[in-house]
């Protein structure tokens, strides 16, 4: 709830006995924590002020008092509504380096908020910290030693909600030199871009940065840790759809096949590359062959989960569903990976990766030509696949010399 006192102040509760008291912006936007009958004075705050629910349903008055901030920073604080927007405006009307850090680096005065709520700063010392540099201040916020390219790269980063996971992300990857460097050719750097270099920073090269970029536009923070949860290192197809068509060119033998998926700017350009290699593939594996048995797989089949233990049926996979799971051959004999039919909800092909410490994770679960499987179908593969590790985990401790 937000109104309007008599004394001109705007209250915002947010308890039942709880609210913040702010001043008008001529008389300094001054900030008071109120708890029963204590009120006492406040340079911090985590709520947000100008946002499209307040500015659109609230009273004349409230948004009287908000016309009289200056318009300038309204818009200036106005992509940071997700998380300690008031904070922004109390400091840039209190001092004067928080004004012009505001408009030089609102994201850098925005991650101060990141970095008070995770105790990385104290808020008496705010005053004190804005005084200094912009990398002397990201370096306070990340407590490492911030290099002056990140900065740069900050007037690049797009937010999503401006929560505080995104400012989360953005102080554990700013100081990240691999990363800096993944990035430093980006136009604009989304923040679900970071979210996925968080994860997957030592899988990436810098020629795929421009597809991944590009993917990242039509994602958020949120889905993609979403996704990840559930689907792990498949949550990206894009990445996964690069590396199909490089193992597939290089079992054809195309001269350099990296280069040849580089020239393509755009995923349905890779995806084209991909089929056309696929179709290639396909019939030059169409000769009968004689069956190459597979490594046991780790995980025991179970149910409507049924592994495929030799070549003849990996291709009869592959042919059934209309996808290039028949590259993984050389892979699979060499134990890093397994490969198992999904009978229901959906039938789909599903991947068990092993990874290079040794662990499983769940790979690719595709349907027939590549579609997606519905999250039903995610769900059970992943309870199946989580089921089953604690399972030989247990079994593994047991087997152990006492």
């Amino acid at each position: 709830m937000v109104r309007q006192l008599e004394n001109g102040e705007l209250e915002i509760k947010f308890g039942k006995r709880s609210c913040l008291q702010i001043g008008q912006w001529q008389d300094g936007f001054t900030l008071y924590n109120v708890s029963g009958k204590k009120r006492a004075p406040a340079s911090f705050h985590y709520l947000s002020l100008i946002t499209p629910e307040i500015e659109e349903k609230e009273s004349p008055e409230v948004t009287e008092f908000i016309s009289g901030i200056p318009l300038e920073v309204r818009n200036a604080v106005r992509p940071y509504d997700g998380f300690a927007q008031i904070a922004l405006i109390h400091w840039s009307r209190q001092f004067k380096a928080g004004h012009d850090l505001l408009f030089s680096n609102p994201l850098l005065l925005w991650l101060i908020t990141v970095g008070i709520f995770e105790g990385r700063v104290k808020v008496g010392d705010v005053h004190q910290l804005l005084s200094r540099k912009q990398h002397l201040i990201l370096s306070t916020l990340t407590r490492s030693n911030a290099p002056k390219a990140s900065i740069k790269i900050m007037h690049k980063v797009r937010l999503g909600k401006a929560d505080l996971s995104e400012g989360q992300v953005l102080l554990k990857l700013l100081t990240n030199e691999k990363v800096l460097h993944l990035l430093r050719h980006t136009r604009q750097i989304p923040v679900s871009l970071l979210s996925f270099f968080d994860r997957n920073s030592t899988s990436v090269d810098s020629s795929l940065v421009p597809l991944l970029a590009s993917w990242a536009q039509g994602t958020t923070h949120d889905q993609f840790v979403k996704d990840h949860q559930l689907r792990g290192s498949a949550a990206l197809p894009l990445l996964d759809l690069y590396r199909d068509a490089r193992r597939i060119g290089e079992q054809l033998e195309v001269p350099a096949p990296d280069s040849a998926i580089r020239r393509c700017r755009t995923k349905e350009e890779v995806e084209g590359l991909h089929d056309r290699w696929m179709k290639k593939l396909a019939a030059k594996n169409s000769k009968p062959k004689t069956p190459l048995g597979f490594p046991s797989p780790p995980i025991p089949e179970q149910g409507d989960i049924r592994a495929i233990r030799n070549s003849l049926e990996l291709e009869a996979e592959g042919r059934k569903m209309s996808h290039c799971v028949s590259s993984l051959k050389e892979s699979i004999t060499q134990g890093k990976c397994y490969i198992y039919r999904v009978l229901s909800p959906e039938r789909g092909t599903l991947e068990v990766r092993r990874r290079t410490d040794g662990g499983l994770e769940l790979g690719q679960f595709k349907l027939s030509s590549n579609r997606e499987p519905s999250t039903e179908s995610w769900e059970n593969a992943r309870k199946w696949f989580d089921d089953q590790v604690v399972s030989l985990n247990y079994q593994n401790l047991n087997d152990s010399p006492k």
